[in-house]
């Protein structure tokens, strides 16, 4: 029977003790039940699908085909295939970040300059 962590009280040097050692006694998993051994997650699974040779194509693999597929489309001029793609290749473009102080305070300034709308019934 795997050993079980003592329970503790609301006593605040228990809780730093708590933080200090870990919530798990050592060799105590933190989900027993866990993954079943032997399972393969969808990664893996593509992977090995694309791998696989094209049967309407000797010679080539099944993961060729879906490329050509997604160069196709985007030769076409689907915009969401060649902005993922462009994504891809020269990584994605990093968002612009702004000060939440200055934003916070225009903002501010903006409701406190507002007028109530009235609206006629």
């Amino acid at each position: 029977m795997p050993k079980v962590a003592e329970k503790t009280s609301c006593n605040p040097e228990n809780q730093v003790s708590n933080r200090i050692k870990g919530r798990f006694l050592p060799g105590q998993s933190g989900n027993p039940g866990g993954r079943p051994k032997g399972t393969v997650n969808l990664t893996t699974l593509l992977r090995k699908a694309l791998l696989q040779p094209d049967p309407d194509r000797p010679g080539h693999t099944r993961g060729e085909a879906v490329i050509e597929a997604i160069m196709q489309k985007a030769a076409d001029g689907d915009p969401a295939i060649v902005k993922e793609l462009l994504n891809r290749i020269d990584g994605k473009v990093a968002d612009k970040l702004v000060n939440d102080t200055v934003n916070g305070w225009l903002l501010g300034k903006l409701k406190e300059n507002q007028e109530p709308e009235v609206t006629a019934s």
